[in-house]
């Protein structure tokens, strides 16, 4: 049935997402690579990473399409007709819904997972960098039962950035902080932010409901290949290359120790310094 192929493409997407987690994450011997050889490393599984979603997007978007559209079909025969039926009405929106989210979750793998060492700064909506980033995170969220909130910024607050570089950011904080919360009684993630045409500053702040991080791993969370995970779930890479992208941006990345609860906290010119001349 419609609904059983949905549930196999979302275990599908997880799997996928879980792949991307190790595919980032693998263990590197820090001795043995410069930062040139891990950039070309990481640019190199980004690119694989980013055709194995393609060939994903091609096998799930012709049936998921067709299962949409027939959806569509049935729900405008039902309207004409008049016809009454409260558990097909809710069968149908929710083949309608899920299908919806799994077209955009495949797109957002495929524009994360392309090489985007030659993209430009472009104007992006907070909303939008806001939405792919939930959509990227939702099912590991969902496999350990935490909660993630967000505010929903105006579609007129505007960026400039490197999208797809952003989200990355975005998504390994936010899949830190469902990490965290996942070994505690109270699971929750938070993102919102803050505007300031006046500072030319967005602050977009990551929190989790743990009460913080100790003082010896907030020391030394940002270096290169320092985790607190096992051997199984990371090398500590996300940190430090998630700040090395803010900076490219003219921003800075770091951990609020001053916040009651685990908090991130991106900042972003709202104009790029180097783009003010075109701009």
């Amino acid at each position: 049935s419609s609904l059983n192929y949905l549930h196999e493409q979302e275990d599908l997407i997880a799997n996928i997402v879980s792949l991307l987690e190790l595919i980032l994450e693998r263990e590197y011997k820090e001795d043995l690579l410069n930062s040139a050889e891990k950039q070309a490393i990481q640019s190199s599984k980004m690119v694989a990473l980013g055709e194995m979603a393609a060939g994903m997007a091609h096998e799930i978007n012709n049936p998921l399409n067709v299962i949409l559209s027939s959806a569509t079909v049935i729900d405008k025969i039902m309207k004409k007709e008049n016809i009454i039926n409260e558990s097909l009405a809710k069968n149908l929106k929710r083949v309608q819904e899920t299908s919806i989210r799994i077209a955009k979750i495949v797109e957002g793998l495929r524009a994360f997972s392309r090489d985007t060492e030659r993209d430009e700064f472009q104007l992006v909506s907070v909303a939008h960098l806001f939405e792919v980033t939930l959509d990227l995170c939702a099912e590991k969220a969902k496999k350990v039962g935490v909660e993630v909130h967000s505010e929903n910024p105006s579609a007129e607050m505007e960026v400039m950035c490197k999208e797809v570089q952003i989200v990355q950011v975005l998504v390994n904080l936010v899949g830190n902080a469902i990490d965290a919360a996942d070994n505690l009684e109270e699971k929750w993630v938070e993102i919102d932010y803050t505007f300031s045409l006046e500072m030319n500053l967005l602050e977009i702040f990551v929190t989790d409901s743990g009460n913080g991080i100790p003082v010896e791993v907030a020391e030394k969370m940002m270096q290169p290949f320092y985790t607190t995970k096992s051997i199984n779930k990371g090398t500590g890479l996300g940190l430090s290359l998630s700040l090395g992208l803010v900076q490219e941006h003219g921003g800075n990345l770091y951990y609020d120790e001053d916040h009651p609860h685990t908090r991130f906290v991106i900042e972003l010119p709202i104009k790029h310094r180097s783009l003010e001349k075109k701009v």
